[in-house]
């Protein structure tokens, strides 16, 4: 079901994308890999995007630029689930490449590292766009979700009261979530959706050190007895016989 539902994502994002620029000379090998793609055609497809990069690299620096620019923003602002779906290998480690190059040659331009950030997957370019740039809002918001998730990390255990300590002790999460605090506090604008993660990661964080200091045997028990509701994932082990 759920890949489905990725599937249908890039089928619309592909079709957008043959409809926006189906008659444009830059893009028309990469409108060809869009249907080939739609069609299921892997080998054809990979083969057309291949094309499409050597066609890239061989145009003015500028130009490569303008359009891997064109791309990225086009896939983002279609509201793609996973970048990668769409932008096969060829033509996401081309695009890489020019928004590095293109970084070195402007190094204080904080749209490249968001660029990077989202297509390596890679969140440490998003703290080095806040040290360049500290009234960047997207940037601010990726490094307080990058720090939640550390701790939510920690946390991914304690339904079977256990604390994931290969990623730190308690102090190192509480650390992260005082980082966090500092961070929503000098950017009020941040949405809701963050604000209510780090609420929540407090809440079971300050719960589980409470429990650590308590007599209860387990973590679900001392929920259960001060009247907290969390929704815990099932964990199964499976053992070679």
């Amino acid at each position: 079901m759920e890949d489905n539902y990725w599937r249908s994502d890039e089928d619309q994002a592909l079709s957008a994308f043959v409809k926006t620029y189906d008659n444009h000379a830059d893009f028309g090998l990469f409108v060809e890999f869009c249907q080939l793609k739609q069609k299921g055609l892997r080998k054809p497809a990979l083969q057309k995007v291949e094309q499409f990069v050597k066609f890239c690299q061989s145009r003015p620096l500028e130009k490569q630029r303008e359009i891997v620019k064109c791309i990225l923003d086009f896939f983002i602002n279609a509201y793609v689930y996973s970048l990668d779906i769409v932008l096969v290998s060829p033509i996401r480690q081309y695009m890489i490449a020019v928004f590095e190059h293109w970084r070195e040659a402007e190094p204080n331009n904080v749209n490249l590292y968001i660029a990077l950030a989202k297509l390596t997957r890679q969140r440490v370019y998003y703290f080095q766009g806040l040290e360049i740039d500290p009234t960047n809002q997207e940037c601010a918001r990726q490094v307080i979700l990058t720090k939640l998730d550390f701790v939510d990390y920690q946390l991914h255990h304690v339904s079977e009261s256990k604390f994931v300590y290969d990623a730190g002790d308690e102090k190192d999460g509480e650390l992260a979530l005082q980082e966090v605090y500092d961070l929503l506090e000098k950017y009020p604008d941040i949405d809701d959706y963050v604000k209510q993660e780090y609420q929540d990661t407090k809440q079971l964080f300050d719960d589980w050190i409470a429990f650590t200091q308590s007599e209860f045997d387990d973590f679900p028990t001392w929920c259960q007895a001060h009247h907290r509701h969390y929704k815990f994932i099932s964990a199964y082990y499976y053992t070679k016989d």
